[in-house]
């Protein structure tokens, strides 16, 4: 006869649901704010890139350490602990001058217990120089 009262009993059973569903909720959550942390990232990659790249195109050509200052200067979000350091490599190619600008950044992944590795953000750009 009790076990028939527990049966029917209805009592409690919003906390059972929300104990079972919050923690899909939190990781649905912190995937969202993931997300939202590369896309950051991401772009702040992309605009310090653009303004490195717009600067090696005015005359006359800056050296290396000037376009890796810029990109220092211009990096916004991006914690430098992260951040490689701009890779500038300089050719010519069918008489044409050229800079091959490429950067990575290592986006950590955040979760409370498991360890997993950063996401990778890697950026290049060719740059035509003027002679």
């Amino acid at each position: 006869m009790k076990c028939a009262r527990l049966i029917v009993n209805r009592q409690g059973v919003a906390a059972v649901d929300f104990a079972l569903m919050i923690p899909i909720i939190l990781l649905f959550i912190l995937g969202v704010l993931q997300l939202g942390i590369v896309y950051s990232a991401n772009a702040g990659l992309q605009h310090a890139m653009g303004e490195a790249a717009r600067s090696a195109t005015l005359f006359p050509t800056p050296s290396d350490t000037a376009l890796r200052q810029t990109f220092a200067d211009k990096r916004f979000g991006l914690d430098p602990a992260n951040l490689g350091q701009l890779s500038v490599v300089r050719g010519v190619s069918s008489g044409v001058n050229y800079a091959d600008l490429s950067i990575t950044y290592n986006v950590p992944i955040l979760t409370p217990f498991i360890e997993f590795p950063p996401v990778r953000l890697s950026h290049s750009r060719r740059v035509y120089t003027p002679t």
